[in-house]
């Protein structure tokens, strides 16, 4: 199962503390891509607990654009508001940001190919990581 987002708040606090990044999964639920990404991808990375200590896993479900969210900085947004602030306009969208809110890789839109999808988001993870971590992640 993959986290709804609640607080960035609170995940930025998490991410802070733990050195991961914070995965955004923008999508909808009748989204037959996003739904692609979350079974073929998300869930067995969650799964699998190779990515605990690497990422924070969280769903943005824009079905609910007007549920409402604590953002980073600690005020009150709804979700609608938080795809707008990120210019979210294909879905799925994944996002990759720090504490700040700031993004740390190239954003991963839509899914062209399901036979790199996997190492395009192993890369996007792989370089966060290296931007909030820079010593305990070099090449």
């Amino acid at each position: 199962q993959i986290s709804p987002l609640h607080s960035l708040h609170q995940d930025a606090l998490l991410s802070s503390e733990s050195g991961r990044p914070i995965l955004l999964i923008f999508g909808e639920t009748l989204c037959i891509y996003c739904h692609r990404v979350k079974e073929n991808f998300i869930k067995p990375m969650i799964i699998s607990g190779d990515y605990a200590e690497k990422v924070i896993f969280r769903e943005v479900s824009l079905d609910k654009r007007d549920a409402t969210i604590t953002g980073f900085n600690g005020k009150t947004q709804t979700l609608g508001q938080l795809a707008k602030q990120y210019r979210i306009q294909i879905i799925p969208t994944l996002l990759l940001l720090n504490a700040s809110g700031q993004e740390l890789s190239e954003r991963i839109i839509g899914i062209s190919s399901e036979d790199y999808y996997g190492y395009f988001l192993d890369q996007a993870i792989l370089e966060a990581l290296k931007k909030i971590n820079p010593e305990t992640h070099r090449d």
